[in-house]
């Protein structure tokens, strides 16, 4: 029952629509009927600015990190429960009751939920995306979702006894679920991601 709680605050705190609140905020861009009628932080990025695109991005990272962080350390939860904060924020984040659950992407807001999950692991993560972003000519709204691929992997060898006690930040240990939930969050960004790529804005 406190596992469903904290998710459900999570969505709630997720389906916050920065992306709407901000580009309304900056010049009137409705971000659900200009651009892309995406409403996350890449369309803000490309109609309103960079400045605002970045704000936006930010807030949906930190929309799934802070409250997770917050719960954890302050408010006595365990860490499964932190973690279904970060999980509910992606998902309302991508399926936000104030917008008709419509929602952006996720990029960001997964990001913030893997911080918290395993931060080694993301950083890992993020040496890929180096290597992969010169690979890929610098398209690095691709080569971001391709890193983050790696992530559910990266997190179950950060859990094996060596590794844990070599790079400190994962108590090891047989339970999957940290990776059984990396490895969800990656399929559900890259099924808000691929319909875009294939013709159609997900919904």
């Amino acid at each position: 029952m406190r596992l469903l709680v904290a998710l459900l605050a999570g969505y709630v705190i997720g389906s916050i629509p920065f992306a709407v609140l901000l580009a309304r905020r900056r010049g009137g861009f409705d971000v659900r009927r200009e651009g892309t009628q995406n409403p996350g932080a890449t369309n803000v990025y490309k109609n309103v600015g960079r400045m605002a695109g970045a704000a936006v991005g930010l807030l949906d990272y930190f929309k799934a990190l802070v409250p997770a962080l917050l719960a954890w350390h302050l408010l006595g939860s365990s860490l499964s429960e932190a973690g279904a904060i970060a999980v509910g924020a992606v998902l309302g984040h991508d399926f936000s009751m104030f917008l008709g659950f419509r929602g952006g992407k996720g990029g960001a807001s997964t990001l913030g939920a893997f911080t918290f999950l395993d931060f080694p692991a993301l950083l890992a993560a993020g040496v890929l995306w180096a290597v992969g972003l010169a690979a890929l000519r610098g398209r690095r709204f691709i080569a971001g979702p391709i890193a983050l691929t790696s992530f559910p992997v990266l997190v179950a060898l950060h859990r094996l006894p060596r590794l844990a006690d070599l790079i400190p930040g994962a108590a090891p240990g047989s339970s999957p679920a940290p990776v059984l939930v990396a490895a969800g969050l990656v399929a559900l960004l890259w099924a808000r991601i691929l319909p875009e790529h294939l013709g159609a804005e997900p919904r």
